[in-house]
């Protein structure tokens, strides 16, 4: 009997088929390699479960590396149900629940696997909101995702902790789907090709929480259109945004261009632009390195009848990819430093001396301000969103000599950048102490 695509087999039965095929190699044929007679292989590919000695010789042939001997192990009934509880009393967000309810539910047809990312500051509620999501699905429509849902938290930024690596998660994530842990291989890409052979014939939703870098996110997501992935981040990972809980401006017209063009993942388009907006200062950084505006990227998507354009990867550099995230890897140990000179000091009203803006302190505000770390608000106040820095009081705190004015200067230099429209009174330091004070 051929082999049938769309009845649901094991994942090991999935995985042969796939190396048969890669292979061009025929079931009859691979029961002359392993020695097996073809009655047999072909009660193995209906249910009948494999010996020991049968799946080490397809793992050999087929030149698994050990893949097939993990898939055999796995249970077929495993499901999982990782989500933590739903926070109680969760309110409000319904805008942003709805547009990841719609990713996560209307999606259809070939393709890859529905990825939803949700960004912000710390404490804006983004894992409650995609917790508060999940459980929302799971109950409403529990087909959508009948495998079970996964769970991982990454510990992007946990005090005290190191960001999980992604080999680790992929291991708790392998033995969540049966795989026992001494058939987990070893190596990050054997456990990802496993991880999505595991996932390829199954409907599962996955939560990966707290993420902080691509390398993180990249090797955890499926490659099958049955499961769905749900990222949270304070920055903006590699994957469409469709909530941004930073409460970010639209970018208007240019949005509702995008939107009317009618492409997959528009919905993911508006956090996306409103980096370019002409009044954020991520939009500087875009337009210096890409000669771009929003508008000059709505002209080259109509152009290009495509939602393909020049963007920022999250290693720093330009290139043409789909509509991505615009962001930038910080270089953490120098904008640690800017960070600590400030706990929501309010220049609003004191008299600071300015600086001649270098390009570092540019840069590092900017790194700040993509981390979600300072935030610019129409009081011309200087929010910093997490004290495990040990930031200092730059409001009770005096400096001897030139480190005061520089202080002074990289206060005066946020404002600036912050509050472009209100102004400074004072004479600029010299060239020179400007460009110390980027360095404090």
């Amino acid at each position: 009997m051929p082999f049938t695509a769309n009845r649901r087999h094991s994942p090991f039965i999935e995985e042969l088929q796939r190396l048969l095929v890669k292979h061009q190699l025929s079931w009859r044929k691979l029961a002359e390699l392993t020695g097996y007679h073809p009655s047999w292989l072909s009660k193995v590919r209906n249910g009948t479960p494999p010996s020991a000695e049968l799946v080490a010789r397809c793992d050999e042939v087929l030149e698994a590396n050990g893949a097939l001997i993990a898939l055999a192990s796995v249970g077929r009934t495993r499901c999982p149900a990782q989500l933590p509880a739903s926070p109680a009393g969760f309110v409000g967000r319904h805008d942003e629940l709805r547009r990841m309810r719609d990713v996560l539910t209307e999606r259809s047809g070939p393709g890859a696997a529905a990825v939803v990312a949700v960004d912000g500051p710390p404490g804006a509620g983004k894992t409650a909101a995609v917790l508060h999501c999940a459980h929302d699905i799971v109950r409403i429509d529990p087909a959508r995702y009948s495998d079970g849902q996964l769970y991982v938290n990454l510990n992007g930024y946990s005090q005290g902790g190191r960001p999980m690596r992604p080999e680790n998660a992929l291991e708790e994530l392998l033995i969540a789907l049966g795989v026992s842990s001494r058939d987990v291989p070893e190596g990050i890409e054997q456990r990802a090709k496993l991880y999505r052979s595991l996932l390829a014939s199954r409907r599962i939703l996955i939560v990966l929480d707290n993420a902080s870098s691509s390398e993180q996110v990249e090797p955890l997501l499926p490659g099958s259109v049955g499961c769905a992935v749900m990222v949270t981040s304070r920055r903006r990972p590699p994957v469409p945004i469709v909530a941004n809980l930073s409460d970010l401006d639209d970018v208007g017209s240019v949005v509702a261009e995008l939107e009317a063009m009618g492409r997959d993942f528009v919905i993911g388009v508006r956090p996306e632009l409103s980096v370019l907006d002409e009044n954020r200062v991520g939009s500087q950084r875009f337009r210096r390195e890409t000669g771009l505006t929003a508008a000059g990227l709505l002209r080259q998507c109509r152009e290009r009848h495509s939602y393909v354009a020049t963007v920022i990867s999250p290693d720093g550099v330009f290139r043409q990819v789909p509509l991505l995230s615009g962001v930038f890897r910080p270089r953490r140990s120098a904008a640690d430093r800017t960070y600590r000179l400030f706990k929501r000091t309010d220049l609003g009203d004191r008299s600071a001396t300015p600086v001649w803006m270098t390009n570092m302190a540019h840069r590092r505000l900017d790194e700040l301000l993509e981390l979600s770390l300072l935030h610019s608000s129409a009081a011309a106040t200087v929010d910093c969103l997490d004290g495990r820095f040990g930031l200092l009081d730059f409001a009770g705190r005096s400096f001897p000599g030139w480190h005061h004015h520089m202080t002074l200067a990289s206060a005066a230099y946020a404002y600036a950048r912050l509050s472009p429209s209100a102004g400074l009174p004072g004479i600029p330091l010299s060239g020179e102490l400007g460009s110390a004070a980027a360095t404090v």
